[in-house]
């Protein structure tokens, strides 16, 4: 592969003023004049580095926070990339004394990165621990320790405790990963380009002594211990407050990284460093955010000195250009959650001008060699309970923030709930496309590379754009949807901030910000939520302070649970969470972010609450600490040795006997579906939805009338449909079927069961698509397969069927016309080769004797070209005796065809506001009136394409734009009033060459073009126009006469697109409740993929309500696309059936 360049990094700036909006601004930003904090981070390019040389060469630096002289007040430290580091001592009222010189931190190496604070020898004095890039393009230098002499200066001894690491370093976290009672350290490197960096995953098993990650185990002053393994790979040892410069009791840290399970490859882009114990088991566990190729890791502790890596285990995707991170509980369940940054403006000309996702083929290459799913995007990884994360940064409205480093999760408003600062810009943005086409001119690629005049490097500097952009600020809620209060809260000034800390600067209990900004003065910014101490109108908060034991004097990993009694809620809360601030959970984790520590104290926001309910400690070697009517505003010092209790006896997080167990691997329904591979956008390049995954689809009956319930599942293309016979143990046997297995070269999606002879046994009926046979080719015609009564089954009469030459979606028995025999309604999906025409659906009329007849447009001539339909249910909905008919697709409104004495008619209703991307409908009277009710599933709120909150909508033009013969598809996005295409210049370009490459010969051209100032209003005229205006699942509670009330799921149902329902009383109190299965895998790049869904369980209140359960409550864990929910009777009980896309059949029991 060849190389081509730097392809990034830099930095942004950071402002606090007051709001225009008429909102007080929470935060002020004040000036060395006030602070005498004379920080600056000057970074200008030079001849001989640059960031064409070294490719992170304006990432910037880090800040800590932290008390180093033990006064009470934290102090701050800031890295200069060049120049001198920087400590300022806190004397109150955000006035700060410079005493880098006298303390003697100024810093030793040619390029430093990042710093945090930690008490690394255990005496209870913070020290400082510093990155540094050495070996590298002339760099010199190593990682520096300065340990803290307890007298205002510091000794620098990296090389005694082992830490003097050479290399490109980022940053350090320092915690007791095997719970020995001493601190260790994960150190964060970073790759530079290289031919290594390169290569297939399997090279990260080889380790970078450069770029490779390093865990450090501290060994203690006596060196390593061999007792017992009972609580880590080693035993407690003893703890000694160490004397200044005392070489005797120095900690030795021993690299075991290689035995621990730590990877550490030359294509580690190692920005981002997590530590939290995401599973809560009591244990620290690491998330690495790599850039670039190279996946995240996802370390899980296990307790014994190692760590297994689990990042695919639990994500669906992540970030491609992962930067800085954080860990917190953004929801309040107990759980961390975790937010990973990425470079994804919300510019629309920054984003149509800049390189964000590869293209279909390049992405799908990266696949092929091993990486994982990755997108330029910020990440909000929601931990689903310590099993799975369900990424929902679209729903949350925190996925772009453009060139983005350092998040912070913290409670800045001290209302109870996480916000989210993140800080902002580049100096230069060589992912700019101009840049990029200018660069890959074979010409200037030589001179770049070969000759590296000073000329060319100037030009090359001068072809990038530069990136300012504001800082940003993000109230939590509590319906996990983050309001941008960036301008209002005090931060619209363009800058370049990376590193950036929190702290309670002036001791009013609200945390303050600082930032350290390029080529400026390093921000600081007061938080206006308390104005004093004494503040009364303010939020009302609680800080702690932990005092450990032995070598973690500041209880780093310990863990804090608050339960808060808010009077609105009727009393206090005992139980688990509820969404509000009933239980708040931080650990004190100093490192957070990017290259930067906040000060190691816990602040807690509880909103008007003047008291805690109660408040439990959980220190990290396995103590805990009870306290009850803990008052707030209030500074607390909680210490380890008042710890009496077993931690593990504690149970914070309230267990539940789940409804559902999974007996997938005790049932046995040997059936695993195979998709094969086809790319829909290789026909249509502008494609956004694939159509040609909508598989497996299962029929549930007693095929041999043995009174057991048989499946039938439908395979891909070349896979034959099998036939499962149940036996009387539950499990399922296959069962030739040559006829079936005759036509295994279709692509069958949806199957139904039901007699279609009238001989009192059931048939079968294989539905084809697939999107992959077009125009006349037979093998779109579907399949009726006739029972000999013992479950044998043979092709239907010729003729049994009408030819039916399309891409077709579900079948629906029913005897709509109450003749007494099953007739069908079956659903077009979509026209081969042009994606968005409403293919044909049909209604086939039986004869009594299984011979059907297309009845369509004489009974329902409105049916025949409904649309792009993907689901269909009959109910009767008018309650006058017959089946009328709900069908749901792409590109459309639902629509109810009425059934009048056998012939159908379209509903007229408010369904024209509810134009989505459907999925799945299905029929129940969830209010229990009487009547029936539907419920629709949708893409969700999850999505990129949703621009405008609650009022983006969607467009798409289709046609033949260039008079080529084939057919385009324009899908645009409203931003701001105006309507933005989908698709890049260069995709739009591939497409239609003599359109789009004559108009806009380069990117700064097209960038911020709307729709119509592409083409022209002429060829948009021509095509046929679709549109979306919902993209929630809903409910549709019918209220009588034909009218319908909209009501969206849950918001636990938004996160990803819902594909398949199925009403059941799976809590058995008589109201209907609601599983979910969903995700949805191929669509274009620009959008990512759809799986954040992991299964859902809706309890119905029997009143049109519902309530989500969670994994514990429910035991429904599903896994990768579902797309169908079936019953089927089992020995022990009745079973859920989940066909999924490319997997097997997933089977669950009721315990």
């Amino acid at each position: 592969m060849k190389i081509r360049l730097p392809y990034f990094f830099a930095l942004l700036a950071f402002a606090a003023c007051q709001s225009n909006s008429g909102e007080k601004a929470l935060f002020t930003e004040l000036d060395s004049t006030k602070t005498s904090v004379t920080f600056r981070n000057d970074l200008p390019a030079n001849d001989k580095l640059n960031i064409l040389e070294y490719l992170y060469y304006y990432n910037g630096g880090g800040v800590a926070t932290g008390d180093v002289n033990n006064d009470g007040l934290p102090d701050l430290y800031f890295v200069g990339n060049r120049g001198k580091n920087k400590l300022y001592l806190n004397k109150g009222d955000f006035k700060f004394e410079d005493v880098t010189e006298k303390a003697g931190v100024e810093g030793y190496a040619d390029w430093q990165t990042g710093v945090t604070m930690a008490d690394v020898n255990g005496d209870g004095w913070l020290d400082l621990y510093v990155c540094a890039v050495s070996n590298y393009k002339g760099l010199e230098g190593s990682n520096e320790l300065y340990i803290n002499n307890q007298d205002g200066t510091f000794t620098e001894r990296a090389t005694d405790y082992g830490l003097d690491f050479q290399g490109f370093s980022t940053q350090a976290a320092f915690f007791d990963y095997d719970h020995d009672g001493d601190l260790d350290c994960y150190l964060l490197n970073h790759a530079v380009h290289t031919v290594r960096a390169y290569d297939q995953v399997t090279t990260r098993y080889l380790r970078d002594q450069s770029a490779g990650d390093v865990l450090y185990r501290n060994e203690g002053v006596s060196g390593p211990s061999h007792g017992s393994e009972e609580r880590g790979a080693r035993s407690k040892k003893t703890s000694t407050l160490l004397a200044p410069h005392s070489s005797l009791l120095t900690p030795k840290f021993t690299n075991v990284s290689e035995q621990s399970g730590i990877y550490g490859p030359a294509m580690g882009y190692g920005l981002g460093l997590a530590v939290a114990d995401f599973n809560n088991d009591g244990w620290e566990d690491i998330y690495v955010g790599n850039d670039f190729h190279e996946d995240d890791y996802l370390y899980v502790n296990q307790k014994n000195g190692t760590f297994r890596e689990a990042m695919r285990e639990q994500m669906g995707h992540i970030s491609r250009f992962s930067m800085g991170n954080d860990a917190a509980d953004v929801n309040n369940d107990g759980f961390p959650d975790l937010i990973t940054l990425d470079m994804y403006p919300a510019d629309e000309q920054v984003e149509k001008a800049s390189g964000g996702e590869d293209p279909y083929d390049i992405y799908h290459y990266k696949l092929q060699y091993g990486y994982y799913y990755q997108f330029s995007r910020n990440c909000l990884q929601l931990n689903q309970q310590g099993r799975k994360f369900s990424e929902i940064g679209a729903f949350a409205g925190v996925a772009a923030t453009d060139w983005s480093w350092s998040p912070l999760l913290a409670d800045f408003d001290l209302d109870g709930v996480k916000d989210l600062f993140i800080t902002n810009g580049i100096v230069k943005r060589p992912n700019d496309l101009d840049y990029i086409k200018f660069l890959n001119t074979d010409s200037v690629y030589y001179q770049l590379t070969m000759l590296k005049t000073k000329k060319f490097d100037k030009r090359s500097l001068e072809m990038m754009p530069e990136g300012k952009v504001h800082n940003y600020l993000f109230r939590g809620t509590k319906s996990l949807r983050f309001e941008d209060k960036s301008e209002a809260w005090g931060f619209t000034k363009p800058t370049f901030s990376n590193g950036a800390a929190y702290a309670d600067l002036d001791g009013d209990g609200d945390l303050d910000l600082v930032t350290n900004d390029l080529n400026a003065p390093a921000g600081m910014f007061r938080n206006n939520a308390r104005q004093s101490a004494a503040d009364t109108t303010g939020g009302r908060f609680l800080r702690l302070k932990l005092q450990g034991n032995g070598g973690n004097r500041f209880g780093v990993g310990a863990k804090v649970v608050l339960k808060t009694y808010d009077p609105s809620h009727g009393g206090p809360s005992h139980g688990g969470p509820s969404h509000g601030d009933s239980m708040q959970v931080q650990t004190l984790m100093p490192t957070r972010g990017f290259l930067s520590a906040v000060e190691p104290v816990l602040t807690f926001g509880v909103g008007k609450a003047a008291r805690v309910d109660s408040l439990f400690v959980l220190w990290s070697t396995g103590e805990m600490q009870a306290l009850a009517g803990v008052s707030t505003n209030a500074t607390l010092t909680l210490k380890q040795s008042d710890a009496r209790r077993k931690a593990s006896e504690f149970v914070w997080i309230p267990t539940a006997k789940p409804i559902f167990s999974d007996l997938t691997a005790t049932t046995k329904l040997p059936f695993n579906h195979r998709e094969n591979l086809h790319f829909d956008s290789n026909r249509e390049s502008l494609i956004p939805f694939y159509t040609s995954n909508d598989g497996p689809g299962l029929a549930v009956g007693d095929l041999n009338g043995d009174g057991l319930d048989d499946v039938v599942a439908t395979g891909g293309k070349n896979q034959a449909t099998q036939v499962l016979l149940q036996r009387p143990d539950g499990s399922f046997a296959p069962s030739p079927q040559p006829a079936v297995e005759a036509d295994s070269l279709r692509e069958f999606v949806d199957a139904a069961l039901f007699d279609a002879d009238g001989d009192k046994d059931l048939d079968l009926y294989l539905v084809s698509g697939g999107n992959e046979f077009f125009g006349k080719m037979p093998e779109q015609n579907d399949r009726l397969y006739l029972n000999d009564g013992r479950g044998g089954l043979s092709n239907a009469p010729t003729g049994s069927l009408p030819p039916m030459l399309d891409n077709k979606s579900r079948v629906r028995p029913a005897d709509f016309d109450r003749d007494g025999d099953l007739d069908l309604f079956v659903g077009g999906r979509v026209v081969g080769y042009a994606y968005g025409q409403p293919p044909r659906s049909y209604l086939l009329v039986n004869d009594g004797r299984g011979r059907f007849s297309d009845q369509t447009d004489a009974l329902a001539p409105d049916l025949r070209r409904a649309g792009m339909l993907t689901d269909a249910t009959w109910a009767d909905t008018d309650r006058d005796g017959d089946l009328d008919l709900m069908v749901v697709g792409e590109w459309m409104e639902p629509k109810l065809f009425l059934n009048e004495e056998g012939k159908f008619s379209i509903l007229n209703s408010q369904f024209s506001i509810l134009k989505g991307l459907w999925h799945a409908v299905a029929a129940a009277d969830f209010d229990r009136d009487g009547d029936v009710d539907f419920v629709l599933g949708n893409l969700g709120l999850n999505t990129k394409l949703r621009k405008s909150g609650e009022q983006s909508a969607l467009r798409m033009v289709v046609g033949d734009f260039d008079n080529s013969g084939s057919t385009e598809q324009i899908v645009s996005y409203n931003l701001g009033g105006k309507w933005y295409p989908m698709a890049s210049k260069d995709e739009l370009g591939k497409q239609l060459p003599g359109l789009i490459n004559k108009k806009f010969t380069d990117y700064k051209l097209f960038a911020g073009k709307t729709t119509e100032q592409i083409f022209s209003k002429g060829e948009l005229d021509k095509g046929l126009k679709l549109a979306i205006n919902q993209f929630a699942s809903v409910l549709l509670e019918n209220t009588g006469n034909n009218r319908f009330a909209v009501r969206e799921l849950p918001q636990e149902a938004q996160w990803s697109r819902v594909m398949a329902l199925l009403p059941t009383d799976a809590d058995g109190d008589g109201n209907p409740d609601l599983l979910v299965g969903g995700n949805f895998y191929q669509v274009s790049p620009y959008q990512g993929r759809y799986d954040a869904s992991h299964g859902l369980v809706l309890r119905g209140d029997g009143k049109g309500g519902f309530t989500p359960l969670t994994f514990a409550q429910s035991g429904f864990l599903l896994e990768g696309e579902v797309r169908e929910l079936k019953t089927a009777r089992g020995p022990n009980g009745p079973l859920v059936l989940v066909g999924r896309n490319n997997q097997p059949v997933q089977i669950f029991g009721k315990k």
